[in-house]
């Protein structure tokens, strides 16, 4: 497991699930569509690898959401 507890330390789980799925939801959903639109018609990269690309950015931005912001200790 990515993000471990501790010995001793409590999370409620329902805040947790519920920050995430808000997290995916920015990242998967309002960003990618922001940065796909950025892509296309601003710098004029392919509509085939543009997704690529925002794999690429929003990946790894979910992940440090998801560490600092829905996991951090509390």
């Amino acid at each position: 497991m990515v993000f471990c507890l501790g010995e001793g330390e409590h999370r409620s789980l329902l805040k947790s699930l519920l920050k995430t799925y808000v997290s995916y939801a920015f990242t998967g959903l309002f960003l990618s569509s922001i940065l796909l639109i950025f892509w296309v018609r601003v710098l004029h990269i392919s509509e085939f690898i543009a997704p690529i690309i925002n794999l690429c950015v929003s990946v790894p931005l979910n992940f440090l959401i998801n560490k600092f912001r829905v996991f951090k200790k509390e």
